[in-house]
């Protein structure tokens, strides 16, 4: 497994342009494409097809808790776990443990960390009734916040809920809201000029559960903001420049997140189908500046059919009636600078003229990465091609399997240290680890940048020999960083033995709540995995699509020798050639494409042991 784990690092470079993605392949009947789940009320489970659960397994990693309930978020995640100080730790989860009906006891699972170990597995919710998917944060002073919705007698309320780290009595906070029947799935973030500000981004609840249309939108994105840890709300149901019906219908259940850092606060939107927004805010709140991350060629898209005209030419897409957008789940971090950093999994999707339905792209594979100081967008990383094929090789339908809507790579959640290093974790499949069933075991990933977000480290998988037992059988989704992090890099995510989610009505088997703190001065992954870091520029292929030959130029950063092969979508070698010994700087090779039948493969360049792959297409 080592010698496996030291050939993947050596090989993958996934800082790349956007638009270089690794090809996939779904072997067993696998699908790539698959009508979307929705959303559903606050609650409600998504329909997945059972798994018998494995037994007997033993893990290394420190358990903190325990649920039955495996839907933790149905888009953006949010903030989980937060430091309040002198070495402590707060974390949460969703926790319940009665399936029937309708997991009754569903709410927040609290434990904490005092400095020298964890308390007991909870068995009892931090809410006193019936409530949903929580966010979390710690202020300044070390106040621990959770927001999550419950069903009241005047509609669905945001709640939040304070203490001090120790207490063990949380007080209520029920954010002030004129939205008819109320607001559901909020995310909270703290900053402010004494980092005691309290931030909420949350939805009106949709027509189909009681809500109503509000101000034009089925789901309506709003904002609160309390200066007093939540004894009250001097800003309530704000509708942000631009997150209106003027641009969206709707936008989906947590397909939003938001995050702060002194007085800079930064929302992210991230519909499936409608633009790509953050909205800024450099006083605290008081004001925002909206800067477009994507625009979706398809404005307030209702469903109708379309065409390819209206769509941008795009080769990555799987045909043309595809379109680039994302699953809906992201994260944001601040650096001290002020500058934003987004990244959101990337999802590719059309509507089907027949049924009007929505249909996705699930063999789409990329976290994107963005900030304001550039304003690029690129594709960073991503599920791994760990054999080295060129081709990431899939098992069995993991369209019946997945997470709501989420493609090979989902989930990122993102930290910045006191340097400016910037660490993303996201859960991937794990091309190489498969059920008795056939089916792809998901993984928790981690990447590295140094040089703010210009590079980054090639993945690094968290759940491997040296703190599982049996990675191989571990099924991992849904981590959590605090949004700043120190020496040690704290995390959460979600654990089984059983790939993707259960079904509604169905014992849920347990799911452990792992907590793992990785020491960043000893892991030494990062450093290697940056020295083989190949910038975005280094390769570029021109024409594409090509005819009979195609330019490929490159920069080396040092004397390297020099091949190209190329593959077709099996991982089949079709032509190789060797260049041999190049010096430092720019070069442009032709690559004669002569006797390739037309259609699409990977250019695989090989500098020294630095390695990318590029889709190319033949015509």
């Amino acid at each position: 497994m080592k010698k496996t784990l030291l050939i993947a690092f050596l090989s993958l470079a996934f800082v790349a342009a956007y638009g270089q993605r690794t090809p996939v392949t779904l072997k067993n009947g696998g699908k790539t494409t698959a009508p979307m789940l929705r959303g559903q009320h606050p609650g409600g489970q998504q329909l997945q097809p059972a798994v018998p659960p494995a037994v007997g397994f033993r893990v290394f990693e420190q358990e903190i808790g325990t649920t039955n309930f495996d839907i933790q978020t149905l888009a953006s995640l949010g903030r989980r776990i937060g430091e309040p100080g002198n070495g402590t730790i707060g974390a949460t989860w969703q926790m319940a443990f009665e399936p029937q009906p309708g997991f009754a006891d569903r709410g927040t699972g609290y434990n904490q960390y005092d400095g020298s170990s964890w308390g007991p597995n909870p068995t009892d919710q931090v809410e006193s009734s019936r409530s949903g998917y929580p966010s979390y944060t710690v202020t300044e002073d070390g106040t621990e916040v959770i927001i999550s919705h419950k069903a009241l007698p005047a509609g669905w309320q945001l709640i939040a809920y304070t203490k001090a780290f120790g207490e063990t009595t949380w007080s209520e906070h029920i954010l002030p809201s004129n939205v008819p029947n109320g607001n559901v799935w909020a995310k909270i973030a703290a900053g402010g000029p004494d980092g005691n500000t309290l931030h909420v981004l949350g939805i009106s609840l949709n027509p189909s559960f009681g809500g109503v249309v509000y101000n034009g939108m089925v789901n309506h994105p709003l904002y609160w903001r309390s200066t007093d840890g939540g004894e009250t709300w001097d800003k309530q149901d704000v509708i942000l420049p631009g997150v209106d019906s003027s641009l969206y219908l709707s936008v989906g259940s947590e397909n939003y997140t938001i995050e702060a850092n002194g007085e800079t606060v930064a929302i992210a939107i991230l519909p499936l189908f409608g633009d790509i927004l953050v909205l800024k805010s450099e006083n605290n709140g008081d004001s925002w500046e909206k800067k477009t991350v994507y625009d979706f060629p398809l404005d307030k898209w209702n469903g109708e059919p379309f065409t390819a005209a209206d769509l941008p030419a795009d080769p990555n897409a799987p045909d043309s009636l595809y379109t680039y957008s994302t699953d809906g789940s992201g994260s944001l971090v601040i650096d001290d600078n002020g500058i934003v950093h987004l990244f959101f999994a990337e999802l590719y999707a059309t509507g089907n003229p027949v049924d009007t339905g929505i249909y996705l792209n699930l063999g789409t594979n990329g976290i994107a990465y963005w900030n304001d100081a550039t304003e690029m967008l690129t594709t960073i990383t991503g599920a791994a091609d760990w054999d080295g094929d060129g081709v990431i090789t899939l098992a069995g339908d993991i369209g019946q399997y997945r997470y709501n809507n989420s493609g090979l790579a989902s989930f990122p959640v993102a930290t910045i240290d006191a340097d400016g290093n910037i660490y993303l974790i996201y859960m991937a499949f794990h091309e190489e680890f498969v059920s008795s069933d056939d089916q792809t075991y998901r993984h928790i990933f981690i990447v590295k940048s140094e040089d703010g977000g210009e590079t980054w480290s090639a993945p690094y998988d968290l759940v491997n020999e040296d703190i599982t037992e049996v990675p191989e059988f571990v099924e991992a989704a849904y981590p959590s960083i605090p949004p700043r992090t120190g020496d040690a890099i704290q995390i959460i995510y979600q654990q089984d033995y059983v790939p993707g989610l259960t079904p509604a009505n169905t014992d849920v088997p347990d799911q452990y709540i792992m907590h793992v703190a990785l020491d960043k001065a000893t892991f030494g992954v990062f450093s290697a995995a940056v020295e083989t870091t190949i910038r975005p520029e280094v390769v570029a292929l021109s024409p594409n699509p090509a005819g009979e030959v195609v330019n490929v130029d490159f920069e080396l950063m040092q004397p390297a020798s020099v091949q190209l092969e190329l593959l077709n979508l099996l991982g089949e070698k079709m032509q190789l050639k060797r260049i041999g010994n190049l010096p430092q700087g720019q070069h442009r090779v032709s690559f004669e494409l002569e006797g390739v039948p037309a259609g699409m493969y990977v250019l695989k360049f090989e500098a020294g042991d630095k390695v990318e792959s590029h889709k190319l297409v033949v015509r």
